[in-house]
């Protein structure tokens, strides 16, 4: 019995202004995207301006020939493609 009182008063309290916290909780798709972008950005620079440099080094530091050469080659080709698909893919 009790129960069923304490719900009742807890069914007519009166929502008032809302809060900041509230506020926040409601924009949280906008806020989302936002950091989705600024994250992705932040990949793609140490992506671009990190890995990709580094991992061609490498490459060239192997004395790879042939085939071999060829297809160590294409590691970086892949690493760019996939950076490009997944810019692609959150933006689009």
């Amino acid at each position: 019995m009790e129960a069923v009182a304490e719900r009742r008063a807890y069914e007519e309290v009166e929502e008032t202004e809302t809060s900041a916290f509230e506020r926040f909780v409601e924009d949280e798709a906008g806020v989302a995207v936002v950091r989705v972008m600024i994250s992705l950005l932040i990949a793609i620079v140490i992506g671009l301006g990190v890995v990709y440099p580094v991992m061609k080094d490498v490459i060239a530091q192997t004395n790879a020939t042939g085939t071999e050469a060829l297809i160590l080659s294409f590691i970086s080709t892949i690493f760019i493609a996939g950076i490009m698909y997944t810019v692609i893919s959150v933006f689009f």
